[in-house]
């Protein structure tokens, strides 16, 4: 992802979460999924405009949405909010995507001589 599609979809997430009606709903949706219904009991706003909010919130990957009958879920968006702490990480961290690196090449290393270290185990025991 080029600096400028970071910076865009950073913008884009500081926006979405820049309204204290979508705070509020993040706020209730760490709690577990809703339906609009239990969100609008809450909030006490219009239905258009709890659907407003919600479609905002979906098309940020904050919140996922999906259809129950003749309602609509909503929880957080477990991917969507890791690459929102992710991004602002590494907006706010010097050297942060180069540190995620290393610590991948770490992981697959360890993950290697674990896969041999099983191998010996097993000839050891198993000959």
């Amino acid at each position: 992802m080029s600096m400028d599609n970071k910076y865009q979809n950073c913008a884009k997430i500081m926006k979405t979460l820049s309204s204290t009606t979508r705070l509020q709903i993040i706020d209730m949706l760490s709690h577990g999924e809703m339906c609009a219904d239990t969100i609008q009991e809450h909030i006490e706003m219009s239905q258009p405009t709890i659907s407003y909010h919600m479609k905002v919130l979906c098309e940020s990957g904050l919140v996922d949405s999906r259809p129950e009958g003749k309602w609509t879920r909503y929880k957080i968006s477990k991917k969507g909010c890791n690459e929102v702490m992710a991004l602002l990480e590494e907006i706010t961290t010097p050297n942060a995507a180069q540190k995620r690196y290393l610590l991948q090449e770490v992981k697959d290393h360890l993950y290697n001589e674990m896969i041999v270290f099983c191998g010996k185990i097993h000839k050891y025991f198993w000959r």
